[in-house]
């Protein structure tokens, strides 16, 4: 009988328990005013919870017939409002397809300290790393009307964020002449590899930036990554980390540079690596870029062919010059073809010149391909014809 109670107990708790738990209650009560339950208690208790089953059972049925369709509308509507409320003013979904043309509309917060900004970034290259982002910066920083940090890499938006906008101004100290023309910029090729919570704070502070990145043919593009890690490894560079104030006693550059020797160090050891987030995005050109237009105009990205650097410099500085908004010939009546041409940041010790062994090439490129190939769609949907990378077929 305790068992046929409480199943009943049970079946009535989804639907409508006051009368359920007012019989219960009654049983308990009897209990404990010490009054002896007899089978005919547990009978008559029986009987009360099949009929408020029963009759739970029949208005439900009724209420579902004939309100169900309006209970319905009213919760759809009450769904949309939800969802209406959720969403900021100007809110289209089709924001979300990744397009240049269908950016985000919602204004986000400003930050906190955004009184401390004092100047107004015009450019940015923000890649790829190992592609010539030097020689670019090298070269700009000769512009009259450019002003760049005295050193490479400020890695503001993703390591050194947390020490400010006035921080960050504080960095563009050469060329500050008081030349109202002045434009600001900077290259730190691991922005290619920013969230994008943080490439949304850089449009809200500087809307209009223009954006540049250098192309390399991806597999030539890991592998000098991975020499350059494997060099700051043996020099105690923490692994994924690139750059290094080096101050390391001459008599110890000799051994570690026989130890960065990669011969010293199988497939295995460079397809681990390449695996690593690290280096998989940084060759992940369509990813990181995709991100970047999800909140810039295509019309603000200017991507450059690293083959173009070496073949025609002059050119490339040019166009360069031109998507930032200043007059080229300014710069490059400075520079000679010498100065044009110099590799800059190249491999030095064992890993100079050292090229992928031909087992390790043919897993790179097979590793790679997907990525080169996601890369040339994005750079047929934003209407570059005249180059594309390797495919690897």
């Amino acid at each position: 009988c305790r068992l046929q109670v409480a199943g009943l107990f049970g079946l009535q708790v989804g639907c409508r328990t006051e009368t359920v738990a007012r019989t219960y209650r009654y049983s308990i009560d009897h209990r404990n005013n010490h009054h002896p339950i007899t089978m005919s208690d547990f009978a008559g208790l029986l009987g009360n919870l099949k009929q408020s089953a029963q009759r739970v059972k029949e208005d439900t049925t009724a209420g579902r017939s004939t309100t169900g369709s309006s209970d319905g509308g009213r919760r759809k509507g009450k769904q949309q409002q939800y969802q209406q409320r959720k969403r900021p003013a100007g809110f289209h979904p089709q924001d979300h397809s990744g397009s240049s043309a269908a950016k985000r509309r919602r204004t986000p917060r400003e930050p906190a300290d955004k009184r401390e900004l004092t100047l107004s970034i015009s450019f940015l290259c923000i890649g790829a790393q190992k592609s010539g982002t030097t020689w670019l910066h090298e070269l700009l920083s000769k512009h009259p009307s450019l002003c760049l940090p005295a050193e490479k890499e400020v890695h503001f938006w993703d390591w050194n964020r947390r020490k400010g906008l006035g921080w960050y101004c504080r960095q563009f100290t050469r060329g500050r002449d008081g030349n109202a023309d002045v434009r600001y910029g900077e290259c730190t090729p691991c922005y290619i590899t920013l969230p994008e919570s943080d490439i949304e704070e850089v449009r809200t502070l500087f809307p209009k930036v223009k954006l540049i990145f250098i192309a390399r043919d991806p597999v030539d593009r890991a592998w000098s990554a991975l020499l350059m890690e494997l060099r700051n490894a043996v020099r105690g560079v923490e692994v994924g980390k690139f750059s290094i104030n080096d101050r390391t006693d001459n008599r110890h550059l000799e051994q570690m540079d026989k130890e960065s020797n990669p011969d010293k160090y199988d497939d295995t050891y460079f397809m681990d690596r390449l695996r690593h987030s690290t280096h998989r995005d940084r060759c992940d050109y369509a990813s990181g870029l995709q991100r970047w237009l999800k909140y810039f105009d295509d019309k603000q990205l200017l991507i450059i062919d690293y083959n173009e650097i070496a073949q025609n410099p002059r050119e490339t500085l040019e166009k360069i010059c031109w998507h930032i908004g200043v007059d080229s010939k300014a710069l490059l009546d400075l520079l000679s073809d010498q100065e044009l041409r110099k590799r800059k940041n190249a491999a030095v010790g064992s890993t100079k010149d050292k090229q992928i062994r031909p087992s390790l090439r043919k897993k790179m490129e097979a590793h790679l391909r997907p990525a080169a190939i996601s890369f040339n769609k994005l750079l047929q949907q934003l209407g570059y014809t005249d180059f594309r990378v390797s495919e690897y077929k």
